[in-house]
């Protein structure tokens, strides 16, 4: 008997249902091996820092003003 393969990568949300789908079909017509995997995100979505390095750059802020001003404000309230 000549058997064929077929690969599917199954977004989560769709899982159970493709899975019992597949099981409707007759045992001995079909063999199936499942792997769940996770993706992991993007190196740069990790990094917050590398995102937001030189944010401030063109604004040129002076942190003891900016310091002061805070400390204006606390007092304030």
């Amino acid at each position: 008997m000549m058997t064929q393969r077929i690969y599917l990568d199954v977004s989560s949300d769709i899982y159970e249902t493709v899975l019992s789908l597949l099981k409707r079909f007759p045992k001995n017509k079909i063999n199936m091996r499942t792997e769940k995997t996770v993706q992991e995100k993007p190196e740069k979505d990790q990094d917050i820092f590398s995102q937001t390095s030189g944010l401030l750059k063109s604004h040129h802020v002076d942190p003891v003003a900016w310091q002061k001003k805070m400390r204006n404000e606390w007092d304030r309230a």
